[in-house]
């Protein structure tokens, strides 16, 4: 029995003529069969929720031609809009009334529509067919429109919104036809949530005129969990189901404590350039512009810590500080012995406020240091360290998980960060690194950021495309829709907010699971589905596509009198269808020979062995060294009686050349009587 589909298909044929494509075509267009029909009211009612966005379209024809009418509209969406809903009014005992449609099978739709407005012996009645063209093309007719009188039918969209920036969005068009526009209606699916268009406020239940361009819609939640999202899970055929899934983090992650008391501790050891010490001043300014209210010590730390102030003084004192300080560079990294005293100064403070401690250094420190005994650095206090490796570049902040120093960090709550900072000019408080430092004072972003699902190896279609990079910025999100065997359990979300653990698990949503039923057709999804699979899927989530339509239809309708003959000209009926100082020895060691660092030491300290009583006998000092820096004096040995503390000072106050360029390297340098 194929007659009635080829019936159809000729009629199609026939009476649809050409058409432009959707991407050429921006604006709707009606047409009647037998005259002038023309738009009086298109009314769109769009609410917009977090995911998704619902459009009630209300449309209302009106006949100005002497005979029943048929209203054809040719609509043109969004590719991402799919139809989930027809309904028509009539009028029942003089009274309107709202027939719903019926979601049928394409060409059944079509055939009952043409049957419905044959030619017959009864009164006109009120049939309306809404079929598929292709992706955001879409096909309305209703029949009749009496001469002189008016029609009014309804329709409902869904589509998807994107998440960024903190915001649900959707990009419309101008809907409607060029003439007369829709009237646009938008409201936020929870009152206490804001709208914007365009980026500026719009209010509740206010009307878009978007003068013939579109407009992008903006929700933002009046509250969001620190990580959330949606799963969808639809099995529709042997091994298919189709699954979607979206993750937002919410518009912030973390808030800077008011009232903190925070210490800084700067690294002034000679292994740093000085225009790197001055980078590290300018980045602890930046990041004190984020603390509201805080109480602030400055330490500077080489062989000895050094106190700014002797106590906590308030933040903006600080910060005029800093614009003028200065760093001497010495040797020597004691950067444990400032983290005790860290922890000491804040233990002894006043307790109820959050407590912070941020150390800029390049983590060159001597060899008998270690590091992991400093793990439980901040049990008294209870302070958050993060540790900044600094290095001179454009404002950045990466993560460095690696090594016994992250292990410090992390054992408090913070990280270890490389962090890339720029000296110079003291930065404006806007400027970039004050902007890139917000997150040494609150999280931004989820770090170890992971998504997983049983069974599926999850491809995002949008957001962060790549979950091997591991972050997900606050604001943002990722979305995917694809098809997997089976539908997953449960998806997880993990990750970390500086190194405090986040982990939250989605179930199947059945309400996500129908809407993406239907909105898989406005995706690229719906290229990989069988026409079966397309069934059942639409019949899940109640969506005209190319295998399904709606028809409303009042009870009882006949053929009528007024019925169309396939012999008049006009549309037909639809069915489913895509620095560095030298010292004080100048330039001993440069020259094209290769530079003895061991001559030069002895050859700087020679004159300090004879002032520390070392003269008559052989003394040997060890010195442990990294770059132009000295970090530590581990050893002097010597068989005779001499100033053991003058010459270790001596060795102390050396300025290297750039001759010593090791990262870490150990002298043991013979001093001996010249003979």
């Amino acid at each position: 029995m194929r007659a009635l589909p080829l019936l159809i298909a000729t009629v199609l044929g026939l009476f649809t003529g050409p058409r432009r494509a959707a991407a050429q075509q921006e604006n709707d267009d009606l047409s009647g069969l037998r005259g002038v029909l023309e738009e009086r009211q298109h009314r769109v009612e769009l609410t917009i929720g977090p995911g998704h966005a619902t459009l009630v379209v209300q449309r209302t024809v009106e006949n100005l031609g002497r005979r029943h009418d048929q209203a054809d509209w040719q609509i043109f969406l969004p590719p991402t809009a799919v139809a989930t809903l027809l309904r028509t009014r009539g009028v029942v005992d003089g009274a309107p009334r709202w027939f719903v449609g019926e979601l049928m099978e394409a060409e059944a739709a079509a055939a009952k529509y043409h049957e419905l407005t044959g030619i017959g012996g009864y009164y006109p009645k009120d049939p309306a067919l809404l079929s598929w063209r292709s992706q955001g093309h879409l096909a309305l007719q209703v029949f009749p429109v009496p001469p002189g009188e008016r029609k009014t039918v309804s329709y409902t969209l869904e589509m998807p919104t994107a998440y960024h920036d903190g915001r649900h969005e959707l990009t419309v068009p101008q809907f409607g036809m060029l003439a007369s526009p829709a009237r646009v209606v938008i409201r936020p699916l929870a009152k206490q949530d804001r709208l914007l268009v365009n980026g500026q406020p719009f209010p509740v239940g206010g009307r878009l005129a978007t003068d013939g361009e579109g407009a992008v819609i903006s929700l933002v939640p009046a509250w969001a969990p620190t990580v959330g999202g949606a799963l969808g899970a639809t099995k529709f055929g042997d091994g298919r189901a189709l699954v979607s899934y979206r993750v937002d983090a919410a518009p912030r992650l973390g808030h800077v404590p008011r009232d903190a008391q925070v210490v800084v501790i700067l690294d002034a050891s000679r292994s740093l350039a000085q225009d790197l010490c001055d980078a590290g001043v300018n980045a602890a300014a930046s990041f004190l512009r984020h603390f509201e209210g805080a109480s602030v010590e400055v330490l500077t730390v080489d062989r000895q810590v050094r106190r700014r102030y002797g106590r906590l003084v308030p933040v903006g004192r600080a910060l005029g500080d800093l614009t003028t300080m200065a760093v001497q560079r010495r040797n020597g990294s004691n950067i444990d012995l400032a983290l005790a005293q860290a922890d000491q100064l804040l233990a002894a403070a006043p307790t109820g406020h959050a407590r912070r401690v941020v150390l800029f250094s390049d983590l060159r420190t001597r060899e008998a240091l270690d590091v992991d005994k400093l793990t439980g650095a901040f049990r008294r206090s209870g302070a958050l360290l993060h540790v900044a490796r600094i290095e001179e570049g454009r404002p950045a902040l990466t993560v460095d998980s690696e090594g016994a120093w992250s292990g410090v960090a992390r054992a408090t709550g913070g990280l270890l960060w490389q962090a890339a900072v720029v000296g110079g000019a003291k930065e404006a408080p806007n400027g970039e690194m004050t902007a890139t430092l917000e997150e040494l004072a609150r999280p931004v972003r989820v770090h170890r950021f992971r998504v997983v699902a049983p069974g599926i190896e999850l491809q995002p279609t949008s957001g962060v495309e790549d979950l091997s990079m591991g972050v997900l910025d606050e604001g943002h999100g990722i979305a995917g829709l694809q098809i997997a065997v089976e539908p997953p359990p449960w998806l997880e979300i993990a990750g970390e907010l500086w190194s405090r653990p986040v982990r939250v698990r989605l179930s199947p949503d059945a309400a996500e699971s129908r809407r993406w039923s239907a909105l898989v057709f406005g995706s690229e999804v719906m290229n990989e589905l069988s026409e079966k699979e397309m069934m059942v899927l639409a019949r899940h989530g109640g969506a005209v596509s190319p295998v399904t339509s709606y028809l409303a239809v009042e009870p009882g309708v006949r053929p009528s009198t007024e019925g169309i003959d396939l012999s008049e000209t006009g549309s037909g009926y639809g069915s489913g269808e895509g620095q560095i100082g030298l010292g004080n020895l100048g330039t001993i060691g440069r020259g094209g020979a290769a530079f003895d660092a061991i001559a030069w030491l002895r050859h700087a300290l020679e004159a300090a062995r004879q002032k520390c009583g070392f003269a008559d006998r052989p003394v040997s000092v060890t010195i442990e060294t990294t770059l132009e820096e000295i970090v530590d004096v581990p050893a002097l040995n010597a068989d005779s009686r001499g100033d053991r503390a003058c010459l270790v000072d001596a060795v102390w106050s050396l300025e290297l050349p750039a001759g010593f360029t090791a990262e870490h390297e150990t002298y043991a340098v013979p001093l001996s009587a010249a003979r």
